[in-house]
């Protein structure tokens, strides 16, 4: 009976992790479900690149300190003061509702930061230097204007 009770947890863990079974949290919190709007166009093709450029295969979860001595997170290696501040920018009504344990689960949610990340580049195109190690010493070219 346990190990069915294990098996079940791992099962539902794993459609968690795979965004097929959202969290109660993730619903509250999100400004969408769990499919994000993704333009098709040239910077969403930028974003993905920067996504290879910060973090190429890095597991879920994946964090490291930055040159800066701030933790990075996710997929664009946002720090938690940026992602708030411009979390809090774009989605007001959202924020309201969430408690400080609520931004690391919106964090590390890579679909969020490139959403996050489409917004600040729309917004102000001076926002790429949030990535400037990825543009002036890995190579990534600076974000298309149109």
């Amino acid at each position: 009976m346990i190990l069915l009770g294990v098996i079940a947890w791992i099962i539902v863990v794993s459609l968690i992790i795979d965004k097929k079974f959202p969290t109660p949290l993730a619903m509250e919190t999100s400004p969408y479900l769990y499919q994000y709007p993704k333009p098709s166009d040239n910077l969403t093709q930028w974003i993905d690149k920067l996504e290879e450029k910060e973090c190429r295969n890095c597991p879920v979860g994946f964090s490291k300190i930055d040159r800066n001595g701030l933790r990075s997170y996710g997929c664009l290696q946002f720090q938690l003061p940026t992602f708030k501040q411009y979390y809090t920018k774009y989605y007001p009504e959202v924020v309201k509702n969430m408690e400080e344990e609520d931004w690391l689960n919106q964090i590390y949610d890579c679909d969020i930061q490139k959403e996050l990340t489409y917004k600040m580049l729309k917004d102000k195109w001076g926002n790429w230097t949030h990535w400037k190690y990825s543009i002036l010493v890995r190579g990534l070219s600076k974000p298309p204007t149109k």
